[in-house]
């Protein structure tokens, strides 16, 4: 028990995937057990066997999927083949049936001109494939399958996963399907991983004060006031009315994608009661979170055949207060609760009620659960060049329709019988109709007329002068016309011009989410701008014959300024609905309302946030569509089958409008892109405007890089070599001053002319990118010093920086003065010449016929919080140190690489490759680093090619070569650090810090070396004489200096958070979460998935850092924190509150500070940290305080948001404070002074 009790951790993970994992023997043994006939079967393990197979058969494990195919019922466990003929005919059998087997990998059936493995019939071999090899020609598996016969082994191989434990505790995949593939689709959430918790000495001070504060929560919580509570209590409707749809309506958190069956015939008539209303003080914050049985334990009660009576679910307070675990959802109220609460006149006098909403549970048998997981692709909408004219494409579904007499039928078809979403598995919902059916059915025939009104609407809808309208530019009206295309009359833009103005205030006012006024990179207004172009239109304009490329930075931050804002862009697309989608499809103003909400959201995300389909659905009511009834009489009777047939119908209506209209709106007539400022947030560019800004952009590239053009007899010489090279596609993003170019490989050489082998080719090319960028930073591992001062991240930084500072302490009873000198070079990809570029790899290869071997290998492994995680890998190494052996392969990873807790699967082991044939390639790479602009071809003549994975290594490498040849012995006695292009010299020697400074500002033409004088820094005084002395910034000799994020203290060494990075941007444009499916929990994971990113050991390491530093690191991560904390609620879907459950919000605060002193104590192994009641300064204890303090000056701003968190966030703070020493108090209050925060006031949030 105790050996096995090291693979605790990855036996757990494995049942987790599997339907049943138990260990070779036993599985065996409940085989044999089965087994009928009078002689018993041979046990697997017996007396007198060796140690090695013993051990082999001990840490084997057999892993059976769902649904696994069972064994016959009578086994004969006899052996007739030897072990290599059972292999072989496993191996056949599943290359005919073409299944994913980690024992075919590297075997295929045989085709023409390959050769025939001797040993294994119409099968050969084109990747070596080590695991197989073992388990075929292994003398242990042959004594197996003697004792387990033909028939279990083939079982075992074919349908089983075999797993084989390697100490001290991980494994590796012998054969089956692939962990990782199952890692996706069978995966169960664990019982021991429902809760992460955090070490801590006693319980939360906040968590307590919650459980009693709230202990009558629904009482409290239903009015928002804290010191007294009023239930609200309304009359019950019972205006019986016809039945819409016949479900209950519940607390949903989900909506429209949780829907069940209720009866199984139609009823006539419904009577919703809201009886429990008048009890709605007891829980009037049912969590989303709980598990879906318990919410089915609502009463659903036949009162008769022809009325229901649905009452909501009724809770008891104390089953309400137990129902809020850590790991639940945020609680919102059901969409009738939401109505209900504030009923407008109409719906009162009615005696209306939601139950027709999106949001309730439906009936029929559906695959309707799915519309949570469904989302809106919108990667697709950035970066849309098409030639950047602001008009619909022809291949647009409405511009093809529209001259059609049937365009109707055909647009009914193309959204309802070929949507991507929401498909039946019966055929009850025909993908496309039979060529020989004539008509439509009934309920789509009567759509027809709706939808060919539409496509008129489309025809007619002047969008260029709706676009000049709400999104004007100040540019030239023959820059306008030449890119707007022949769509909208001449006198359309006259039109548009006179009406900018006017609805320019009403435009401006609408903001989603604007660049506030005096943090706006763009300098300059849109009124003055108006203004300016009103003076330049009296003046004449006399230059309208000079080109974009020749325009002047003046110009260029003209145009920049003319994005257009959110509410621009969304007044555009809504008064484009407005024009073109008829009344009647709408069904109400509510629906229409609720759409146009959504679209504003849509248009506001960022660019990695996700919009579903079920925020799309929720609130609006299927009722009011009269179109989608196969019956239009108003007092007919709707079944809640039909119901369910009319919301799918409607959500497929609405897909499509968002999902192609709109989206096709904002990628016709935008570029939508990020920008180098404001993180995540999308801007939006008029086509017209973005033509010139690539204009000028490209004209800029052009003479700063040096580009040569391509001809075509060049081109196709190319095009005949067997590795093509790959062409990079340029692209810009708007920085403060100007735009920055962004190069990415796209695809090889004229892709176009290969047709479908432009594929094979890109994929061959990667390869061996691949394969270089491997065995580089292979050799970078075994010779470091090929890379000089190089740092590959904040982990190599730390290692350094404490190696430095520990020094320093050591030897010096008092700190020495230091020198620091920052420099950043310019245009560092740009200026390397290739010569000297070639010359530096061709060294840092190993010499002579030195072969590498590639090994593809995948990692499974289980975080802490209980998700699975996939990482994939490739290990090089050379032909001598190559590990054939699996077993001694993850041996060495774990004691190489600290593996824990994982599943290795090995994927392939690619044959040999030269360093010759790698240097050949990188010639190639290097001599033919294409770039295409437009519709033509350059090729790069110096520099480093950008936008592939070679970039920052191939830097290195030069600047490494660098330092050894010029720069050596320029660090002595102290430290010199470089994160790709940023130098950062810290020296106690004043001759050595003004000799590199010197050296740098003069340049090294060799490697094209040129520094950045207006970013240069320094805490020294420097020589009048050095090149560009005049631009160096002198600072204090006591100072923080920034570098990469950090701000490091010059006199004690100590290094700060640096949050200026931040400035002038929305923490809710940088942070997006999973805000669809428990948003509560994600928001959590969330949460603290970034704090331990931000709590690095650099800023908490209590060995290079003083206590106070710590103190005020954390305290600023954690105020960050309250940031991104407030930047999440904001998100949160479904008009989320925080008063609905702040007991869940609170707990996220109180696992905040828990997860804080756990990171702590982990980065500081050899600290102890005192319990709580003593004197020390930094426990647990001042880590909640920090937290509470940093959390309760953040929501403070918000007070009608957090009004039911500041008062235990308050309490809690001073029930802390009191408990500490006057002196630890005194402390604590010094390091959150509000002066260190300082740089937390630039922030949008």
């Amino acid at each position: 028990m105790g050996r096995l009790r090291r693979w605790a951790g990855v036996r757990g993970l494995l049942r987790r995937l599997y339907a049943e994992v138990l260990p070779l023997e036993t599985f065996v043994r409940r085989l044999q057990e089965r087994a009928e006939g009078e002689v018993p079967p041979e046990p697997l393990v017996q007396d007198g066997d060796p140690a090695c197979y013993r051990q082999l058969v001990e840490r084997c494990l057999v892993g059976r999927a769902p649904g696994c195919k069972a064994l016959p019922a009578r086994v004969a466990f006899q052996q007739i083949s030897n072990q290599s003929d059972v292999v072989a005919r496993v191996i056949r059998r599943l290359c005919e049936k073409n299944k994913k087997n980690i024992l075919t990998f590297g075997y295929s059936l045989m085709k023409e001109n390959t050769y025939q493995l001797p040993c294994m019939p119409n099968i050969y071999s084109y990747l070596p494939n080590y695991t197989t090899e073992t388990i075929r020609e292994n003398l242990l598996w042959e004594l197996i399958l003697s004792r387990v016969g033909d028939d279990v082994m083939m079982y075992l191989l074919e349908h089983c996963a075999l797993f084989m434990l390697v100490p001290p505790s991980c494994c590796y995949q012998m054969c089956g399907q692939p962990i990782y593939d199952l890692a996706v689709r069978n995966v169960t959430w664990s019982p021991a991983f429902s809760r992460q918790r955090y070490p801590r000495t006693t319980h939360s001070t906040l968590s307590g004060y919650s459980r009693r504060r709230f202990r009558s929560c629904g009482k409290i919580l239903a009015t928002g006031h804290w010191k007294k509570g009023k239930s609200r209590k309304q009359k019950s409707s019972k205006t019986q009315k016809p039945l819409d749809c016949d479900y209950q309506q519940t607390s949903m958190s989900c909506g429209f994608g949780e829907m069940k069956s209720i009866v199984s015939q139609p009823v006539t008539r419904t009577s919703v009661c809201r009886e429990n209303e008048q009890k709605s003080d007891q829980c009037q914050h049912t969590s989303l979170t709980t598990p879906l049985r318990k919410r089915k334990r609502a009463g659903r009660r036949h009162k008769g055949a022809k009325r229901v009576k649905l009452t909501e679910i009724k809770l008891a307070s104390e089953g309400c207060a137990k129902s809020h675990r850590e790991d639940e959802l945020i609680a919102v109220k059901s969409v009738g609760d939401t109505c209900s609460e504030q009923p407008s006149t109409t719906q009162m006098a009615s005696g209306e009620n939601d139950c027709e909403t999106y949001g309730s549970k439906s009936t029929g048998n559906s695959n309707s659960k799915s519309v949570r997981f469904i989302h809106f692709e919108r990667s697709f909408l950035l970066y849309c060049r098409r030639q950047l004219k602001e008009c619909l494409p022809k291949s647009f579904v409405l511009n093809r329709l529209k001259s059609f007499p049937l365009g109707g039928r055909q647009l009914v078809e193309a959204i309802f019988f070929d949507s991507k979403i929401l498909k039946r598995p019966d055929n009850t919902n025909p993908v496309s109709l039979d060529k020989r059916k004539k008509r439509l059915p009934k309920r789509y025939w009567q759509m027809r007329g709706l939808f060919q009104q539409l496509l008129k609407n489309h025809a007619k809808c002047p969008y260029l002068k709706v676009l000049r309208k709400n999104c004007p530019v100040l540019v030239s009206e023959r820059v306008q016309n030449s890119t707007e295309g022949e769509s909208d009359p001449p006198k359309g833009h006259r039109e548009g011009e006179s009406a900018s103005q006017s609805c320019q205030d009403s435009t401006l006012k609408n903001f989603v989410t604007p660049v506030p006024e005096g943090l706006n990179p763009f300098p300059g207004t849109l009124e003055e701008e108006l203004r300016k172009s009103e003076n330049d239109e009296l003046k004449g304009k006399d230059n309208e014959k000079q080109t974009s490329r020749d325009s002047s930075s003046s110009g260029l931050m003209e145009l920049l300024r003319q994005h257009s804002s959110h509410s621009q862009v969304y007044m555009f697309v809504r008064e484009c609905l407005e024009r073109v989608v008829p009344a009647d499809l709408w069904g109400s103003s509510h629906n229409k309302r609720r759409f146009y909400r959504n679209v504003k959201k849509f248009i506001s995300l960022g660019k990695f946030a996700r919009f579903s389909l079920q925020e799309l659905l929720w609130r609006m009511r299927v009722k009011d569509c009269v179109w989608l009834r196969l019956t239009k009489d108003p007092g007919c009777v709707v079944s809640a089958s039909e119901h369910h047939i009319l919301q799918e119908l409607m959500a497929k209506f609405l897909y499509w409008l968002m999902d192609s209209y709109v989206a096709e709106l904002l990628r016709s007539f935008f570029y939508i892109t990020e920008t180098m400022f404001q993180k995540n947030l999308l801007f939006f560019f008029r086509k017209s405007v973005w033509s010139q800004l690539e204009s000028i952009g490209i004209g800029k590239h052009l003479d700063k890089v040096h580009l040569r053009v391509l001809s075509e007899e060049e081109i196709k010489a190319l095009q005949k070599k067997k590795c093509v090279p790959m062409a990079s596609k340029l692209r810009f993003i708007p920085k403060p001053n100007g735009l920055r170019p962004v190069v990415k490989l796209k695809s090889v050489v004229g892709a176009e002319t290969f047709g479908k082998n432009a594929d094979k080719k890109n994929q061959y090319f990667n390869t061996q990118l691949k394969n270089l960028f491997s065995v580089l930073d292979y050799e970078r591992m075994k010779n470091p010093a090929l890379v000089g001062s190089s740092m590959f991240g904040k982990d190599d930084i730390y290692a350094v920086w404490k190696k430095f500072v520990s020094k320093v302490l050591e030897s010096h009873d008092a700190l020495p003065r230091f020198y620091f000198v920052k420099a950043d070079v310019t245009g560092a990809y740009d200026t390397i010449p290739h010569d000297k570029l070639v010359e530096v790899i061709s060294r840092a290869l190993s010499p002579g016929k030195t072969t590498y071997r590639f090994r593809r290998y995948a990692i499974i492994i289980q975080t802490r919080n209980g998700l699975i995680r996939r990482y994939y890998k490739r290990h090089v190494s050379t032909s001598k140190e190559f590990i054939p052996d699996m077993k001694q392969f993850v041996t060495h990873l774990q004691e190489g690489a600290s593996l824990r807790n994982a599943v290795v699967v090995e994927q392939s082991v690619s044959l040999t490759e030269s360093n010759s044939n790698l240097k050949e390639f990188f010639l190639q790479f290097i001599n033919n680093s294409i770039l295409k602009i437009t519709d033509r071809y350059y090729v790069q003549s110096c520099g480093i090619p950008q936008g592939s994975i070679l970039s920052t290594l191939l830097c290195n490498f030069c600047y490494g070569d660098m330092e050894n040849k010029l720069l050596q012995g320029v660090e002595k006695d102290g430290i010199l650090m470089r994160l790709t292009d940023d130098f950062l010299l810290v020296t106690p020697h004043l001759p050595q810090a003004k000799m590199f400074l010197r050296t740098l500002a003069t340049g090294i033409p060799e490697y094209g070396f040129i520094i950045n004088p207006a970013k240069t820094m320094v805490n020294f005084p420097f020589d009048d004489d050095i090149p560009g002395c005049s631009e160096f910034k002198q600072l204090p000799a006591r100072c923080v200096i920034p570098w990469c994020g950090f701000l490091i203290d010059t006199q004690t060494l100590e290094v700060y958070c640096d949050f200026s990075s931040y400035a002038c941007t929305s923490i809710r444009s940088s942070l997006s979460f999973n805000s669809t499916t428990k948003a509560g929990v994600s928001m959590r994971n969330k949460l603290l998935a970034v704090l331990k990113l931000k709590c690095h050991s650099l800023f908490i390491d209590l060995q290079i850092n003083s206590l106070r530093t710590v103190c005020i690191n954390i305290y600023k991560i954690l105020l960050l924190q309250a940031y991104r904390f407030h930047a999440c609620v904001l998100q949160l879907p479904f008009n989320q509150k925080i008063k609905n459950n702040p007991n869940f919000f609170l707990k996220i605060i109180s696992d905040t500070a828990s997860c804080c002193f756990s990171i702590l104590k982990a980065k500081n192994p050899d600290i102890s940290f005192p319990p709580t009641g003593t004197s020390a300064v930094l426990t647990y204890k001042a880590v909640q305080w920090l937290t509470y303090r940093a959390f309760r000056i953040k929501l403070k701003n918000h007070k009608v948001i957090y009004k039911c968190l500041l008062a235990p966030l308050i309490r809690g703070e001073e029930r802390l404070i009191r408990r500490f020493p006057n002196t630890t108090a005194q402390f604590l209050t010094e390091v959150t002074e509000p002066s260190l925060c300082e740089d937390f006031k630039a922030i949008l949030d």
